[in-house]
């Protein structure tokens, strides 16, 4: 994502330049709370919590089936773990045209989210810390920290995000130096590599109604995965179904926010102004910045992850935590895995914990993300 130009920010021909001035900008909103920018839900609707698993590709019945959800220990229709993701942009903006790509949120889920609640969303910077990377050399780690409010005042998530801010230019110019991104070829299927992947969607299974008892659990146990892929454009437009975008815009609406926010925009090969989010199904943009393709935008895998924890702890189990760090990118083509295994089991109380190592990965071994969650099971 980017953010319009500033006077403080120099321009290179591909976005802007992270400068002193720029840096100083940001961090002057350090710890000033805000309403968080453009929710594309503002109300966990039963259409709004199904467009948004179906973008997800999360079929459990506690989101999608009325009745099912009515004889819950929930009483209704509730959101899955992640739907926050729709109820705010994830980022605060800050140095104009300099590119930001999506690295990670720590989620801490409180109460959930009910078909009828309202839901609002603040902002705040919490730090910005400067990094070394091989993709772009200097780099600067966004934090924001983000409280999800319902109707009543009740606290649903306390949350933290982070983008790592890049140049552009640079990114590319590493990579077309290292000969980085052709190494990466994407990924081509036969029709015996699709039927199998065909058949791990069949083998997915739901806990549901029968309790997971945290006594029954083992250090060491995996998580069975599931999987997801071969990532498509598609896939992608029915994540912004259920998501939004800040950036996504049509004809006059379009226009109007391109006119006011000039450096969200690059020209494509026809000399029509789009925005850079483009790089998520173009890929001469996503080349543009140093990548071997066009890749998913990366809150999905968080709530990929999230899928695979909510069908393994069924409907008397609670995603306490997750954290998830990306590591790669996730091309076009790209299957992926998720992945999780019991690392430690203890008592809050009376509560059963469950701590779990997280991952996803790619068709070629590769970890595209990794995090670690924590879950609460009923005991015996």
């Amino acid at each position: 994502m980017t953010e319009p130009a500033a006077k403080s920010t120099r321009k290179s021909s591909a976005g802007a330049l992270i400068t002193d001035e720029a840096l100083s900008e940001l961090l002057s909103r350090k710890g000033v709370v805000r309403a968080a920018h453009r929710p594309w839900n503002t109300a966990a609707t039963a259409d709004s919590i199904r467009q948004f698993a179906h973008g997800i590709g999360n079929l459990n019945s506690l989101w999608l089936n009325s009745d099912y959800a009515a004889a819950s220990r929930f009483g209704s229709l509730i959101a899955p773990p992640t739907f926050e993701y729709s109820c705010g942009v994830t980022f605060g903006g800050g140095m104009p045209g300099v590119h930001s790509l999506y690295g990670g949120s720590d989620f801490t889920f409180l109460h959930p989210i009910r078909e009828g609640d309202s839901v609002s969303a603040t902002i705040q910077l919490e730090d910005l810390v400067e990094k070394t990377s091989r993709y772009a050399g200097r780099i600067f780690q966004q934090i924001e920290r983000m409280i999800y409010t319902n109707q009543d005042g009740v606290v649903v998530t306390d949350s933290k995000h982070w983008v790592m801010r890049t140049e552009r230019d640079t990114a590319r110019e590493r990579a077309a130096t290292a000969g980085r991104y052709p190494k990466r070829q994407l990924q081509t299927y036969t029709q015996e590599g699709i039927s199998g992947i065909d058949e791990e969607y069949a083998r997915e299974e739901v806990r549901g109604i029968e309790p997971r008892y945290w006594d029954d659990v083992a250090v060491g146990d995996y998580i069975p995965p599931v999987v997801k892929g071969p990532l498509r454009v598609t896939d992608m437009l029915a994540y912004l179904m259920g998501t939004g975008s800040p950036y996504v815009r049509a004809h006059s609406d379009n226009t109007r926010f391109r006119l006011e926010h000039p450096a969200a925009y690059q020209p494509n090969k026809q000399g029509i102004p789009d925005v850079a989010e483009r790089l998520h199904w173009e890929n001469d943009f996503a080349h543009a910045i140093g990548v071997a393709g066009a890749y998913d935008y990366g809150q999905e895998r968080p709530c990929w992850i999230s899928h695979m924890i909510t069908n393994w702890m069924g409907d008397a189990g609670w995603l306490q935590r997750l954290n998830v760090r990306l590591a790669r990118f996730n091309l076009i083509g790209d299957t992926t895995h998720t992945g999780a295994r019991i690392e430690n089991k203890y008592l809050e109380g009376k509560d059963g914990i469950v701590h779990c190592s997280v991952w996803t990965r790619n068709q070629v071994g590769e970890t595209t993300a990794r995090g670690e969650a924590w879950i609460v099971l009923p005991r015996k």
